[in-house]
């Protein structure tokens, strides 16, 4: 093998900024879905399974692709 194995994984979050702020803005957006929710609806219960569906994408996305 030639060439340099540098660390690109280390510029994930600095070459994506657009996708980086974005998803900070998906994040605080579905903290405030849910809490809008118990507000707006109190007497309907919550989806959970689209809520949790929507953590687990948001945390996949933080932990692994620094994308959406």
């Amino acid at each position: 093998m030639k060439g340099d194995f540098t660390e690109y994984w280390t510029d994930g979050l600095g070459s994506q900024a657009a996708f980086t702020g974005r998803h900070r803005e998906v994040k605080e957006n579905l903290v405030q879905t849910e809490t809008l929710w118990s507000m707006l609806k109190p007497d309907q219960p919550a989806p959970r399974a689209a809520f949790e569906e929507a953590w687990r994408n948001i945390i996949l996305g933080t932990e692994h692709t620094w994308l959406i």
